[in-house]
């Protein structure tokens, strides 16, 4: 069930690569829509990332990540001070068997 939308972009640093977003996306919750329930919340466990699809450039995949281990601990990485006062977070990205990063370059300059 999709509780929300969000942005992120991706990052490599030590040959791994991260998603990073907001702290606020990974924590969402909503109300629970399902009659058969008996209502209350729900939050998410995991997170769909739409991806570039390797080799085929212009076509795009969606990619499940859990936001938490086999032992409920959370996956994502927070500020190294802040903690979660910083509405930021790093979440390691495990499944890119069929992703392809693009690279976007930037550079000072002076005319």
């Amino acid at each position: 069930m999709e509780i929300g939308g969000a942005t992120g972009f991706v990052i490599e640093k030590n040959n791994k690569r991260y998603l990073v977003t907001n702290r606020h996306v990974i924590l969402a919750c909503a109300q629970d829509k399902n009659p058969t329930n008996v209502g209350g919340w729900i939050c998410a466990n995991k997170l769909g990332i739409f991806h570039n699809k390797l080799n085929h450039l212009g076509e795009w995949v969606w990619v499940t990540e859990d936001l938490v281990d086999e032992h409920n601990n959370k996956r994502w990485l927070e500020h190294p001070t802040l903690g979660a006062a910083a509405d930021l977070v790093a979440l390691p990205l495990k499944n890119m068997e069929d992703v392809k990063v693009l690279s976007l370059g930037c550079g000072a300059q002076q005319d």
